[in-house]
């Protein structure tokens, strides 16, 4: 059985995880539209553009995809923090 101590250590542990993964998933979102802004400024006369724009895509689409992976971990970080109140 946890005592008061190991209670609050856990929490404290619980709120910086969650604090680091949502601060390194705003970032990201951050990165994500700034690099699209770039693309969208880019020349669309640019020498092999249809390959500039496809690794964009996929650029996007794996930037998109773990900023949807870390919705998870923090879902689950608030109701493991909420289950020690």
């Amino acid at each position: 059985m946890m005592n008061d101590s190991d209670i609050k250590n856990l929490r404290r542990r619980i709120n910086r995880a969650k604090v680091v993964l949502e601060t390194e998933a705003n970032e990201l979102e951050i990165a994500l539209e700034n690099y699209g802004s770039a693309v969208d400024n880019l020349d669309k006369e640019t020498p092999a553009i249809s390959g500039i724009m496809s690794k964009v895509e996929t650029n996007m689409d794996t930037a998109q995809g773990l900023l949807d992976w870390t919705q998870k971990p923090v879902i689950d970080l608030t109701r493991l923090r909420q289950d020690l109140n």
